[in-house]
This record gives structure tokens, C-alpha cells and sequence, in this order.
């Protein structure tokens, strides 16, 4: 038993290499995704933003950008998942077919999107940390402040960033596992 069950995630981590020109560039576009929400939300929990010119407004105007761009990310996500899905539907009911049970292409599927999960974000986090002093730079040379004010790294940032994606990928695996126990191989 304890075999069967270290089996399915180092068969999730193959596939996921397996099927690279599949998933990487789904991990890519995740990535730059998570990316761009990171640096929003860096920017947006930033505490010089109360210090700007016109302050209020310009955080209203962030904010609802990146409120906007919440809303926006989640279907863009979802139909890349179900791009990734159709490519791999054949694969999937292959593995049916040679008796691999629902629940265990199920629980496959859970590693793939965990180790995505991870890859996605062990890139964008730093990527966005690196980026987003840069964007945050020419923020202030644009709004004519002193360039040498601090950047602060929101710890918040990076949780609203970790459950954003989280709660992506779940939703992206429930819709999944609905659409692959109603339909079947």
C-alpha cells in the first residue's frame, strides 16, 4: 500500500517532464501570471503608495487595476488547465484503459498541480521580487519622487500570491476531476 502511494507522485513528476511541451508552456504563462499578480500586489501593499502625489487617487486607481486583473487571471488560468487537459485526454484514458482506477488518476492529478504549484511559484516569487523594485523605480520617477526611498517586501504580498494560486489550482482540479468522473475515459 505505502508503495502504491509513493508510486503516483514520482509518476506525476514524470509526466509532467514526459509531457513537456505540453505543460511547460502552461507553466509559463502560470508563471507570468503569478508573476504580474505579485508585483501588483507588492506594489499595492507598498507603503509608500500613501506617500504619492494625489495618494488616494492613486491607490484607487491600483487597486481596482488590480482587482481587475484578479478577476481577470481566473478564467485565463482555467482555459489554460483545460488546453493542458484536451492535449493529455488520450494519455489519461490510456491510463484507464490499462486499469488504473478513477480515484488514483485522480490523486495523479493532485501531483501534477502540486509540483506545477511549486514550480510556479518557486519562479514568479523571485521573479517578482527582482522585477518589482525595477517597476517600482520608474513609479517614482514618474511621480517625481526621490528614487532612493525604500522598497519594502510585503510578507502579505507573497501570501495573497501563494492562496490566490492556490485556490486557482484547486478550483482548476475540482473542475477537472468533475469533468473527468462525469465523462470517463
Amino acid at each position: 500500500m505505502n508503495r502504491g502511494k509513493s508510486l503516483l507522485p514520482r509518476m506525476a513528476a514524470a509526466n509532467i517532464r514526459k509531457n513537456g511541451s505540453t505543460y511547460f508552456p502552461y507553466i509559463g504563462v502560470s508563471i507570468f501570471t503569478m508573476f504580474t499578480y505579485f508585483v501588483f500586489d507588492l506594489i499595492v501593499n507598498n507603503d509608500l503608495m500613501s506617500k504619492l502625489p494625489r495618494a488616494s487617487y492613486a491607490t484607487v486607481f491600483v487597486e481596482i487595476g488590480f482587482f481587475l486583473l484578479s478577476i481577470i487571471m481566473v478564467p485565463f488560468l482555467y482555459y489554460t488547465n483545460s488546453f493542458l487537459i484536451k492535449r493529455r485526454k488520450k494519455e489519461l484514458g490510456l491510463y484507464s484503459i490499462l486499469g488504473m482506477e478513477k480515484k488514483h488518476i485522480g490523486i495523479m492529478m493532485f501531483w501534477e498541480s502540486l509540483v506545477a504549484y511549486i514550480l510556479v511559484l518557486a519562479a514568479a516569487i523571485p521573479l517578482g521580487l527582482l522585477f518589482a523594485r525595477l517597476l517600482f523605480l520608474m513609479l517614482l520617477n514618474l511621480a517625481k519622487l526621490p528614487v532612493d526611498a525604500a522598497f519594502a517586501i510585503s510578507p502579505r504580498a507573497i501570501v495573497d500570491t501563494l492562496v490566490f494560486y492556490a485556490l486557482v489550482s484547486v478550483l482548476n482540479l475540482f473542475v477537472t476531476w468533475y469533468r473527468w468522473g462525469r465523462r470517463g475515459p
